[in-house]
């Protein structure tokens, strides 16, 4: 039977930083090994970045940290299964930020609530969106790009992976900012392949997609990026312009985060989250994190729970205009 917990508060997650500090509660978590279910099946983005810090998370808390993969229904699968286990810290969810974003706005009813039935803990960090064009079109910018779909509105197409995805919905939010008359492809989801076959054919003009799925065409010279779509430009491309110095205040990263089922004792969440912010800051760690297209970023669990949040009113009315677009 499904757990039915209260959320842990901002209350409770003050305690924890308090709790933490005692070496009674340190010493005591964790004292076996320790599972975390990741939304996505072996070898994406979230597993890929799930056992990094579960082999920090080993080093760090002494003992060790397994990942078990429970892929589909945009997360729902991994959620039910943290919810349902005992919330003694021992039991974690490595969560694609699509669990909390695209999942309750696309169903109507689930039987979970993703923001009362799990903890926050930590990011475990943003990935990226990108805006890029084959290097065979002589577009340099952004700007260059919304100029000419203007000016030849039936020439642009997007190509993006899936529809409701991230990507498909950055896109879609960047058409609607800058009422570009540009035609936004959704292909099959995993269609990523296919994305960049008709992308590099010139059937499309443009891609919208994270770093880390295309950066292998970046890298070899056949994509040439406009734009990212993050708050500042990155720090191991300082060339490529952010979205947001052509279009003010446009961002769009995807994310992964760490979370606990509600109520778990805060001494386990404090361990895991001072944990978690000493790895992010490990520059050997984030070195190999940014080398796969994501980015760590430190906050605490109240922060984490905040970030949510707000990306939930951000992005909750383009996932659901999209959804009741696609039954119409």
């Amino acid at each position: 039977m499904l757990h039915r917990r209260g959320f842990l508060g901002l209350s409770a997650l003050g305690l924890a930083g308090s709790l933490f500090e005692s070496p009674a509660y340190a010493a005591a978590y964790p004292a076996r090994p320790v599972k975390m279910i990741a939304t996505d099946p072996p070898g994406a983005a979230i597993d890929v970045v799930a056992r990094i810090f579960a082999d920090q998370l080993g080093s760090a808390l002494g003992q060790q940290f397994v990942v078990e993969n429970r892929a589909g229904g945009t997360g729902l699968l991994a959620a039910q299964a943290t919810i349902n286990a005992e919330a003694d810290g021992y039991t974690l969810l490595a969560a694609a930020g699509s669990t909390f974003i695209v999942l309750p706005a696309q169903r109507e009813k689930l039987p979970i609530d993703v923001n009362r039935d799990l903890a926050p803990i930590a990011l475990f960090g943003e990935l990226p969106q990108v805006v890029a064009v084959s290097s065979k079109l002589d577009i340099p910018n952004l700007g260059a790009l919304l100029a000419l779909a203007n000016k030849e509105p039936e020439r642009f197409f997007c190509g993006t992976n899936g529809s409701g995805t991230f990507p498909h919905l950055t896109a879609k939010r960047l058409v609607e900012v800058t009422k570009a008359p540009i035609t936004i492809v959704p292909y099959a989801a995993g269609g990523t392949s296919e994305v960049m076959r008709d992308v590099l054919g010139e059937r499309l003009q443009l891609v919208i997609s994270s770093l880390s799925a295309l950066k292998g065409l970046i890298k070899s010279g056949d994509l040439r990026v406009l734009a990212i779509a993050t708050r500042a430009r990155l720090p191991n491309f300082p060339d490529w312009p952010t979205i947001a110095e052509t279009v003010p205040g446009f961002t769009a990263v995807g994310w992964s985060a760490l979370m606990a089922p509600a109520g778990t004792p805060p001494d386990a969440v404090a361990a895991l989250s001072k944990a978690m912010a000493t790895i992010t800051e490990n520059e050997g760690v984030r070195n190999r994190l940014a080398d796969l297209g994501t980015y760590p970023r430190t906050l605490s669990p109240s922060d984490l729970q905040a970030f949510i949040l707000e990306e939930q009113k951000n992005w909750w009315p383009i996932v659901k205009a999209n959804a009741a677009q696609g039954k119409q």
